[in-house]
């Protein structure tokens, strides 16, 4: 395995675990399981943000900011402000977990 591979590797796994961070902040908040389930956490340009099919777009938006009838439950906003600046931390922190998964450090 080269150190792309090692990165991309890297990369996911980080991503899969803020991925996880993310589903328990949102279910703890009160986001509807459906809409959870269908979001994630990705990395593009060493910033992440959060993913979600277009189809759910307008309840992403009415949780996020709330509507007339409904005050907003600002999960993404929290969680980016959160993690977003520790993001190069988490990835070399994965960075890590993979090398050492590969022997890279025995």
């Amino acid at each position: 395995m080269n150190i792309d591979q090692v990165e991309k590797k890297a990369l996911r796994h980080a991503a899969e675990r803020l991925t996880l961070t993310f589903h328990e902040k949102a279910f703890n908040a009160g986001w509807p399981a459906d809409v959870v389930i269908q979001t994630s956490v990705e990395e593009a340009d060493g910033q992440i943000y959060v993913e979600y099919p277009d189809v759910i777009k307008a309840k992403i938006e009415d949780l996020e900011y709330g509507t007339p009838a409904t005050a907003p439950i600002p999960v993404i906003r929290g969680f980016l402000s959160e993690f977003g600046d520790s993001i190069n931390d988490i990835f070399e922190y994965a960075f890590e977990d993979v090398a050492s998964e590969l022997g890279a450090f025995n």
